[in-house]
């Protein structure tokens, strides 16, 4: 509904919906956090909205989702 309100205003919105990612949120949270090079870091889920951000006008992503590949 949301999108066909904004899309004739060129408005485009993204649901971004990472896994755990190893931050001091999840810690704090009582979150399982496994070796650095085994769980997502900030900067992957930084990296994806880079890469949907630079998507031209004319097309957006209406979810994404990124998870952990094998964490332990």
């Amino acid at each position: 509904m949301l999108g066909t309100l904004i899309r004739p205003h060129n408005i485009r919105i993204t649901a971004v919906n990472p896994s755990t990612s190893n931050t001091e949120l999840a810690v704090k949270a009582g979150l399982k956090i496994g070796e650095e090079d085994r769980m997502m870091q900030p900067e992957d889920v930084a990296e994806l909205i880079l890469s949907i951000l630079k998507l031209p006008e004319r097309v957006f992503v209406n979810q994404a989702g990124i998870w952990t590949t094998n964490p332990q």
